[in-house]
């Protein structure tokens, strides 16, 4: 059998752990001495003399050479035992006379279960039957005295009608350290095609800078590890398959089961599952808990082929489980349904599970047949999960369906936690639908609470809705997205940067600090809110805070919602878009505060719906750059026109190239103060600096010396009042009457019912407006009379 054996290291460093008090036994399968093990001129030539001879404690200086447990004529059960304390050290020439000066790169020792010698290479299926089942087999009573280090461990085939079928390199139930070894081409019908640990659970196993290669096995193409304590580092896991039958094919480099413990300095590159977890594979059961801890692990180029986790799988039950990724980057996976990259599920009978990822990538995973998730996917039906993604890249990640990183509570009423996504960027990834993020939960799950912040979106592509950031919710939940910036985001379909998918009346959702820029979308290119799907709700609330839309592309609006419940817009900056400010369709309510709508060339208020399904409330203190919403402003409110109106003059700037208000700006100071102020501007200043609070996401240094306006629990807002109008509706004339009478004329405003300004006339009170020439549909009457706003609708036949 000629295979190419390349040890994981390029400098071969011993720690000197070895005593020199210790019986030191020498096997050479060369040697032409007495074979009594005493020198290298004498030493045995079959290992398992050696390890016959050697007492607990004792040294086995093994020289380069091919070693079998027994020769042709033995049978499968043979096997290297190991069965007490001992040093089992490999890759010597044959003349040392310290373990420090070996060098098992250069003279390989091989333990070999291929007693023909006949193996083909690559080749596991053929030639194989006089493999033995376990080339080494590690009894429970051995300790973490006992090392293996320098070895070449291969050939193990432990598909046998009777058990064990598991660990064809080495089947373990002790303690020992196994360091620099290469595991290659070993089998296992069952579990562990290069190496089984079981059970163990003391002082666990230690494995420092292995190799494990074109390995195979049902489960654990390379190791499998149940109810064992880990402790692996620097080892890599490659081209390493979970494909045997009969049962399901998972965890092709690693498949641990009730195991914890850490891997760190690891990598799984290659490797191959049928069904889940091509990297690795994490499964608890119910009942006590414990951790895993994987840190600065590569995944690359897995393939889970037709299930989830194409880096890694993980399936938790039991209480109070943690599990730690931290500076792991995961690379080019592939998923056959959901989880490129990562696949995590919470279990209903899991309680008290804790996720943590810190500092990680992902970087061109994707799903491929179909399925969500391209990069990571989480499902969360268990009580009390917190989920921790922080300072961690999602770039460049595929998938036909939805999200680069799906975090997702699934129906079961008892599932309730915390998850936050923070500091993380989501760029250049590409989605059906949530190109970047999608969080929220299914029908009967119970509360969870959701946040996002300090993340940033950039040049992500949606084919339908939400080009980086969806939000959703069936059950009750409540949202956070803080301090996040959205740029260059599309969405062929509506949302450029956002989608609020609200189906629940508890739907709560507050989003603070952000910046939207450079977005685009049909419709909606910063911000959609509408359900996912029906029944809708109407009582969902969302609030926006101290945020600024620009340079967004739609064809229609810049914030569209429809079928959602209300939104709010408190000091918000929505400028110089390529689309109109806000669109509101059916069954939609609107809160506005302190918000600039200043879009020129585009309508900044457009409704569709049916009069009675769209509510619009104006708190005062906003800038609008058009009569769009002349109905629902009121004097505490300003308006702006592109052109002169009734000895109105074309407003100056009042913003800057960054969005800043100018020096004279009209908006300065003159907002509202209102409950729940924010201390800080969306620049992290004051957000009172002046005589008042300023309009808009950015305060002002500059003063204009006003007598500042409050409202407290919407009893102090400015009123508006109904004025009566005869004959409703009317042909040619139409006579207003005011609750009082003022004495001398006052302005009256006609506006359609998409709030158009259409006519501007004087009139007293009693007085007639002249309406013949306006085409037929409904209108409002807009006056404003010491300081009071009077409305009311008619209709023009």
């Amino acid at each position: 059998m000629n295979q190419n054996y390349l040890l994981p290291i390029l400098l071969f460093f011993f720690l000197s752990t070895f005593s020199a008090d210790a019986q030191r036994i020498y096997v050479n399968c060369n040697a032409a001495g007495d074979n009594n093990g005493h020198s290298w001129a004498e030493a045995f030539t079959n290992l398992q003399d050696a390890l016959a001879a050697a007492p607990e404690g004792a040294e086995i200086w093994v020289a380069a050479g091919t070693y079998t447990p027994t020769g042709p004529e033995g049978g499968p059960g043979a096997a290297f035992l190991i069965d007490e304390n001992i040093q089992l050290l490999g890759g010597f020439l044959g003349n040392e006379t310290e373990a420090d000066s070996r060098d098992p790169e250069a003279n390989l020792s091989i333990l070999s279960g291929d007693l023909n010698g006949d193996d083909l290479p690559g080749d596991l299926e053929n030639n194989r039957s006089d493999n033995v089942q376990n080339v080494v087999r590690i009894e429970a009573q051995v300790t973490p005295e006992t090392l293996i280090e320098g070895f070449v461990i291969t050939g193990g085939q432990a598909d046998g009608p009777t058990a064990p079928q598991d660990g064809g390199g080495i089947y373990c139930s002790g303690e020992p350290t196994i360091r620099y070894c290469v595991f290659m081409l070993n089998l296992a019908r069952g579990n562990g095609g290069a190496l089984f640990l079981n059970e163990i659970d003391h002082k666990g196993i230690i494995i420092e800078h292995c190799r494990f290669e074109k390995n195979r096995a049902n489960r654990g193409g390379a190791l499998y590890s149940a109810a064992s304590q880990l402790a692996i580092s620097q080892c890599t896991f490659t081209q390493n398959a979970a494909n045997i039958a009969p049962n399901q094919k998972n965890g092709g480099g690693i498949y641990c089961i009730e195991s914890y413990g850490l891997i760190e300095d690891c990598s799984f590159t290659d490797n191959f599952a049928f069904d889940f977890g091509a990297g690795l594979f994490v499964r608890t059961s119910p009942g006590a808990g414990d951790g895993l801890e994987l840190r600065n692990c590569l995944f690359e180029n897995n393939t889970a082929l037709f299930n989830q986790g194409g880096g890694a799988f993980l399936y938790i039950s039991g209480d109070n489980n943690r599990f730690v990724f931290s500076k792991c980057h995961f690379a080019g996976n592939e998923a056959g349904t959901w989880g490129g990259g990562l696949h995590f599920v919470d279990r209903p009978d899991a309680s008290y599970t804790s996720f943590v990822m810190d500092n990680c990538s992902f970087h061109r995973n994707s799903v491929e047949i179909i399925g969500d998730g391209s990069a990571m996917n989480m499902s969360l039906a268990g009580e009390k999960v917190n989920v921790q993604i922080t300072n961690s890249t999602f770039t460049e990640n595929t998938t036909d369906f939805f999200a680069t990183a799906a975090i997702w509570a699934l129906n079961n009423n008892m599932a309730s936690g915390d998850v936050l996504v923070g500091n993380c960027t989501f760029q250049h990834n590409t989605a059906k639908h949530s190109a970047g993020l999608d969080m929220g939960s299914f029908p009967n799950a119970g509360l969870f609470h959701y946040r996002v912040q300090d993340c940033f979106f950039l040049s992500n592509h949606a084919l339908g809705k939400g080009g980086a950031l969806t939000v959703y919710s069936e059950s009750p939940a409540t949202y956070e997205v803080e301090n996040c910036h959205f740029e260059g985001n599309t969405a062929d379909g509506q949302g450029g940067a956002m989608w609020l998918a609200a189906n629940d009346p508890d739907f709560q959702a507050l989003i603070r600090d952000c910046v939207f820029k450079g977005n685009q979308s049909p419709l909606g290119g910063a911000v959609l809110a509408y359900p996912l799907a029906f029944p809708i709700t109407q009582e969902a609330d969302i609030r926006i805070e101290n945020s600024l839309f620009v340079e967004n592309i739609s064809d229609q609006s810049v914030i569209a919602a429809k079928w959602i419940g209300a939104i709010s817009l408190f000091n918000c900056t929505v400028a110089n878009n390529q689309a109109g400010g806000l669109l509101f369709d059916t069954n939609t309510h609107l809160e506005l505060q302190n918000t600039i709508l200043f879009n020129p060339g585009f309508t900044e208020f457009t409704g569709l719906g049916a009069d009675t399904t769209i509510t619009v409330i104006s708190g005062g203190g906003n800038l609008v750059r058009d009569s769009s919403m002349q109905t629902v402003l009121n004097n505490a409110d300003q308006q702006l026109f592109d052109q002169p109106v009734l000895g109105q003059q074309t407003a100056a700037p009042i913003l800057d190239a960054a969005y800043r208000l100018t020096s004279n700006s009209p908006a300065i100071d003159a907002g509202i103060i209102y409950e729940s102020l924010p201390d800080l501007d969306l620049a992290g200043n004051s957000r009172v600096r002046g005589s008042c609070i300023d309009i808009g996401a950015y305060e002002s240094p500059h003063d204009a010396e006003v007598q500042c306006q409050m409202v407290g629990a919407r009893q102090a807002r400015i009123a508006v009042s109904t004025l009566e109008l005869y004959p409703n509706p009317a042909r040619s004339l139409l006579k207003i009457e005011l609750p009082e009478s003022p004495s001398q004329a006052f302005p009256i405003e006609l506006l359609n019912a998409q709030g158009k300004l259409v006519s501007r006339q004087m009139a007293k009170n009693g007085g007639l407006l002249d309406v013949e020439a306006l085409p037929g549909g409904i209108y409002w009457v807009k006056a404003v009379v010491k300081g009071v706003v009077y409305t009311s609708k008619w209709i023009k036949r």
